[in-house]
């Protein structure tokens, strides 16, 4: 199918200004949320809990803490030994990159810099499909064009506003 001129319709470009720009209204708002909180605690306790929250949103653009993230938050399971490594790993020959299970989702998608995740859904269809294949590898061009980078430090910082959200949502009539 790949140079026949039909529209890949299984992925789905990154558009980086665009996922930015959505995000950054929720993260600033978080930000200053968290500064509130913060300031409950003294200037210098404060001072110290939003350094310590805005240095956590850059770490999460590290390989290790992106790893623990998907591990821990996300519930993601290795999947290191998968075709989906083994096709990482031959498309992007010496990058670090770790392959994921992730649970109740389906195809293949960047997670960060270093993650690539493929669905549950999609692991029980069986071995690589063409779909599986090629979203493969527009999951590979993203993690090699930086298009998902900032979209964990972003979520990270918008935490708090996400979390106002559904509170209000669940205790307004």
């Amino acid at each position: 199918m790949a140079g026949t001129g039909h529209v890949r319709w299984w992925t789905v470009p990154v558009n980086v200004a665009a996922s930015v720009a959505l995000r950054l209204p929720g993260a600033v708002i978080g930000a200053g949320m968290m500064a509130v909180v913060a300031g409950f605690f003294g200037p210098a306790w404060g001072t110290a809990i939003i350094y310590g929250w805005m240095a956590a949103g850059v770490l999460t653009l590290t390989g290790a803490v992106e790893g623990l993230l998907a591990a821990t938050v996300f519930r993601y399971r290795r999947a290191a030994d998968s075709w989906l490594a083994e096709e990482v790993h031959r498309l992007a020959p010496g990058r670090r990159c770790r392959v994921y299970v992730a649970p109740g989702t389906c195809g293949v998608f960047a997670l960060g810099g270093h993650t690539v995740g493929i669905g549950e859904h999609s692991v029980g269809a069986g071995g690589p499909t063409p779909a599986l294949l090629q979203s493969a590898a527009a999951a590979v061009d993203d993690l090699r064009g930086g298009r998902t980078r900032a979209g964990l430090a972003m979520g990270l910082w918008a935490f708090p506003w996400f979390f106002a959200k559904l509170t209000a949502a669940a205790i307004l009539p």
